[in-house]
């Protein structure tokens, strides 16, 4: 919990410790800091796919359904980085990118026409379903 305004002082100061710094840069990117939030959505915007996997998770922590208009890039990277198969089950699945992404947009409250309930590879009309709702997001407060 990031608390409220008053905490910012003290989460900066936190942000300082090497053990605390990722959860007190989270909390001030939830209280609205805008270094924060643009660190978060520059690794949304990451190459390296478990930067951007990660990046979407820590959007579950910060809890502002605005931050799915940056999941663009997540949404067009068909990359394998989640296991979804048991250790020893034989292929190996994995979720990509994109799969994680939208369940991370569903846990943020988005609604599609199919339903999100965990992490699995989706059909390609179910990621494009999702890249159109980030699209109208990017369209209406013109994003970059």
């Amino acid at each position: 919990m990031a608390g409220g305004p008053e905490q910012v002082p003290v989460l900066r100061q936190l942000r300082r410790e090497p053990e605390v710094s990722d959860a007190a840069s989270l909390a001030l990117a939830q209280l609205g800091d805008t270094d924060e939030r643009r660190k978060l959505i520059d690794r949304l915007q990451d190459p390296d796919p478990q930067v951007r996997t990660n990046a979407l998770r820590d959007c579950m922590t910060v809890r502002d359904p605005e931050l799915a208009a940056w999941f663009g890039p997540a949404l067009e990277d068909f990359r394998d980085v989640v296991p979804i198969t048991g250790p020893h089950a034989e292929p190996k699945v994995y979720a990509r990118v994109c799969d994680f992404a939208v369940l991370m947009m569903a846990q943020l409250g988005y609604r599609f026409s199919f339903p999100v309930e965990f992490l699995e590879r989706r059909p390609p009309e179910q990621i494009h379903e999702a890249r159109q709702v980030v699209d109208a997001m990017v369209r209406e407060r013109k994003l970059e």
